[in-house]
C-alpha cells in the first residue's frame, strides 16, 4: 500500500491535519460554507473538514511534511489504524471497489439490534489511495481490554454469553430485517 496505511494521516501544521489524499481536518473560528462535516471537541474548539484546494494541481503526500504519528494510537500491520484528532477516532482502512464499508455495517447493526454502536460522524472512500475514512464519536466507558483483568470468573462467563447472544442475533439478520 502506497503511501502505508500509518501515513494516512499527517499533521501538516498546527491545528491541521491531511487525511489522505484530499481531505483536511482543521481548527476553525467558524464553519465555512465548504465543509464536508464540523464538529466541536469537549473544550469547544471546532474542527471541521474541507476538500483540499488544489492551488497547484498537485497534492501534498505525507513525506513532504508534518508529524507522521500525531494522534496515531493504533496500527494494525498494513491494512487499518486509527487515530484520535479532536476528541474523535478516526479508523483508516484499506479498501478496494468490492469491499463492504465499516459505516454501513455499524448503520446495519444499528437497525437491527439494540447493541451499542459509535455515531458515524462521517465517512468517505479516497480511491486515489485506495483507502476508507471513518470518524467516530467515542462511547462513554472503558474498553473491555482495560476492564478485563478487574473482571470475576463469573462476569467474565456472562460477558462471554452476552456477546455471543449478540453474535447470534447478527448472524441470523438480513440487510431487509
Amino acid at each position: 500500500m502506497n503511501p502505508p496505511i500509518e501515513d494516512s494521516i499527517v499533521q501538516i501544521g498546527q491545528d491541521r491535519w491531511l487525511l489522505g489524499y484530499a481531505v483536511v481536518c482543521e481548527v476553525v473560528s467558524e464553519e465555512p460554507k465548504d465543509a464536508l462535516k464540523s464538529w466541536r471537541d469537549d473544550d469547544g474548539k471546532l474542527y471541521c473538514l474541507r476538500t483540499l484546494p488544489e492551488t497547484d494541481g498537485t497534492s501534498i503526500t505525507p513525506r513532504q511534511c508534518g508529524n507522521l504519528q500525531n494522534g496515531l494510537f493504533h496500527h494494525a500491520g498494513t491494512s487499518a489504524a486509527a487515530w484520535n484528532i479532536g476528541g474523535m477516532f478516526i479508523k483508516v482502512e484499506a479498501w478496494r471497489p468490492e469491499m463492504q464499508l465499516e459505516s454501513d455495517t455499524i448503520r446495519f447493526v444499528n437497525r437491527v439490534s439494540s447493541l451499542s454502536t459509535p455515531n458515524v460522524i462521517y465517512s468517505w472512500v479516497d480511491t486515489q489511495w485506495s483507502r476508507s475514512f471513518l470518524i467516530l464519536k467515542t462511547i462513554k466507558g472503558r474498553t473491555l481490554n482495560q476492564a478485563w483483568n478487574t473482571l470475576s470468573s463469573d462476569c467474565r462467563i456472562q460477558l462471554a454469553n452476552t456477546v455471543g447472544r449478540f453474535c447470534k442475533a447478527l448472524a441470523i439478520s438480513t440487510p431487509e430485517a
